[in-house]
This record gives structure tokens, C-alpha cells and sequence, in this order.
């Protein structure tokens, strides 16, 4: 039996990109065959984001999986937590991994003084392997689907030990020997997002298919910690664990930068100690 640890995920011991105490189990779906969830899930408006497509309508050109197919409000904070929480996000997650990368991006004043948004045109070289990350899916999607399907069970599903092995063979496209920490983290929301059940392993790979094709998923499930901890659970003792986000943080390109991981942390230090939440929140 292997001995690895899983990640706890938690923005407090610096596993941030998927991370946070949260509530209840019950916010994860089950695998169901359900009519495809809404696109929209931006309030409604007929305000564009800078590639032109409508909040709330999916932007293939976003490069974030997540935020491609929901496409959120970027003008302020409270808009765009809305959004990815009406998408399957917790909004407690939200303030953990997506709050931090506004401060990185926008800055001290505009983040935590203006409640400014994320802008999710520019999410590149953002604590590079931590928060952004260079070994994207989307350009291999046609390979990585014909993988997915040779791995594709009686049921319909594939598992997150098949997410991982597509991640990594993802790396090695990029010439890593493994996926980056941001890479890896994305599986357990890839999993429950498209409505995989972290008890059984299993999850639709037609969803699956549909989040890589940048559309919403056939059926769609909800993150939370202890469904993204679970699905860790299945991939750490199946492959391995995740990368060590410090180490990642601290090997990453200008650490006390502009975009650097030093600034990433003095973020989540104002996230733990609730002040962001007083100041952009209340």
C-alpha cells in the first residue's frame, strides 16, 4: 500500500487553485443523465467581456476550462463570485483560489480597495505552475478525447485516474515530466463539475468531453472541499500526489515580482484573516 499522503487542498497550508475549509458534502451531484445545464449564469445583461461574447455564454477563447464555459462577470468581485457560484463552484473556494489571483493581477488597490474583478483574458504567467500554468488541454483536446475513450467503461464513465493520465500526458507534451501543480489541482474540479460522484470514481466521460470542447457539460455536479479531497484521495493512491505548492511557488518565475508568489501569499493571508471579506464582501 502506498504511503503517499493526498492533499488537504487548503489555501492555508498553501495549496491553494482548489482550496478552502468548506460546508457540507451535499453540494456534489451524483452521475445522472440530466438535460444540459443553462449556459448563462451571469445575471441578465448585454454586457460583453473583451473578446465580445456575452457574460454568462461560453468564450472559447478564455483559456481556463472552468471559466471558459461560464464565462463570469469581470467588472467587480461580488459579480463574478455570484457567477461561479451559480456555475458549481463554492463561493467559499472562490474567495480561496480566485480572489488571490485578482490581487496578483490587478494589484493591492484595485482588488481590496476597488472590489475589482478578475479579468479572465489575461490569466498567463500568474505565479507560473501555481496559478497559471503552461501545460493546457485545449490545443491537444482531439488526442486527449481519443484517449478518454479508450478508457471509457460499460457505463459511459472514466475515472479521475484517467483525468490524471491525461494530464500527464499533457506535460509531456510541454517536455514536464509531470503535470504543474495548477494542472494537477484541476482534476478534482474537472471530476465534479461535470457531475462525477467522488463515493463511486466514476463521472460521464460525454461530460467530460463537452468541458474539453469548451461547452457546457451534459450533466453538471457542484464543487466543494470534501468532494475535491475525495477525488484527490483516488488520484494520490492510484498515481500520486499533487506537486508541493511551496516548492512550486518558490521555483516559479520572479518570486517577489509583479506576478510572483510572494504576492500570491500576502493575498491569501488577507483571505484567512477574513479582511477581504470585510473590505470587498460587506
Amino acid at each position: 500500500k502506498s504511503n503517499k499522503t493526498a492533499p488537504t487542498m487548503h489555501f492555508s497550508s498553501l495549496l491553494l487553485l482548489a482550496a478552502a475549509a468548506l460546508p457540507s458534502s451535499s453540494a456534489f451531484a451524483p452521475i445522472q443523465h440530466s438535460a444540459p445545464h443553462p449556459a448563462s449564469t451571469a445575471l441578465a445583461s448585454s454586457a460583453t467581456n473583451k473578446n465580445g461574447v456575452p457574460f454568462g455564454q461560453p468564450d472559447p477563447e478564455i483559456k481556463c476550462a472552468f471559466f471558459r464555459i461560464l464565462n463570469p462577470r469581470t467588472d467587480k468581485y461580488v459579480h463574478f463570485r455570484e457567477d461561479v457560484d451559480k456555475g458549481g463552484l463554492d463561493a467559499d473556494l472562490a474567495d480561496q483560489f480566485g480572489w488571490p489571483m485578482i490581487y496578483v493581477q490587478q494589484g493591492k488597490d484595485k482588488a481590496l480597495n476597488e472590489g475589482a474583478g478578475l479579468d479572465t483574458s489575461d490569466l498567463d504567467g500568474y505565479v507560473d505552475g501555481v496559478l497559471s500554468h503552461q501545460d493546457l488541454m485545449w490545443p491537444h483536446r482531439a488526442e486527449i478525447a481519443d484517449l478518454l475513450k479508450a478508457r471509457e467503461q460499460e457505463d459511459g464513465s472514466i475515472s479521475p485516474v484517467d483525468l490524471f493520465d491525461v494530464k500527464q500526458f499533457t506535460a509531456e507534451k510541454y517536455g514536464m515530466k509531470t503535470p504543474s501543480f495548477a494542472s494537477y489541482n484541476e482534476i478534482p474540479l474537472i471530476f465534479l463539475i461535470c457531475g462525477g460522484d467522488p463515493d463511486t470514481g466514476k463521472v460521464p466521460l460525454k461530460s467530460i468531453l463537452d468541458l474539453f470542447d469548451g461547452i457546457p457539460p451534459s450533466t453538471r455536479g457542484r464543487v466543494n472541499q470534501e468532494g475535491m479531497d475525495k477525488v484527490n484521495v483516488i488520484v494520490t493512491e492510484a498515481r500520486e500526489a499533487s506537486p508541493n505548492p511551496l516548492m512550486s511557488g518558490l521555483k516559479s518565475p520572479g518570486v517577489f515580482g509583479k506576478k510572483g508568489f510572494a504576492k500570491m501569499v500576502k493575498a491569501t493571508v488577507l483571505v484567512l484573516t477574513g479582511r477581504m471579506k470585510k473590505k470587498v464582501l460587506e
